[in-house]
């Protein structure tokens, strides 16, 4: 149902309550309707400052998520693009093992299959690097 018919037919509801009383208190119809009447307009009036209230803090809120929305999107791009750079370092760290390993007629440790000299091991909450082991003399 709209608004208009809601009020109008509280209207009718509070007319024909009051039109019961309205014989035993001596008030006349034309009174009751206008108490009615005045009523409605009551209702109205708040129920239009509520939906103006409404309809700010729900643009507010609205702004406030499309702004959230593109700085989410900004950092995963940022992350993304760390990923990347991060997976170059680690590339180049481990071409620079095995280049200096190579260069000094060492023989790199031997690791576990997963893991390469200077990969990072994550355990839980702790970040651990293996740095390569030290040249035997």
């Amino acid at each position: 149902m709209t608004f208009f018919f809601k009020t109008a037919a509280l209207c009718v509801v509070v007319a024909l309550f009051a039109g019961g009383c309205a014989t035993s208190s001596g008030t006349s119809p034309a009174d009751v309707a206008a108490a009615t009447h005045r009523t409605a307009q009551r209702l109205n009036t708040n129920v239009n400052e509520s939906l103006k209230s409404l309809n700010e803090s729900t643009a507010d809120l609205s702004a406030r998520l499309e702004e959230y929305d593109r700085q989410v999107r900004r950092l995963r791009l940022l992350v993304e693009d760390n990923q990347t750079r991060l997976d170059q370092v680690q590339t180049r760290l481990d071409e620079l093992s095995t280049t200096l390993y190579k260069q000094l007629n060492l023989t790199p440790p031997v690791s576990a299959p997963s893991a390469q000299p200077g990969a990072a091991e994550v355990r839980g909450e702790e970040i651990r690097i293996i740095p390569p082991a030290p040249a035997l003399r």
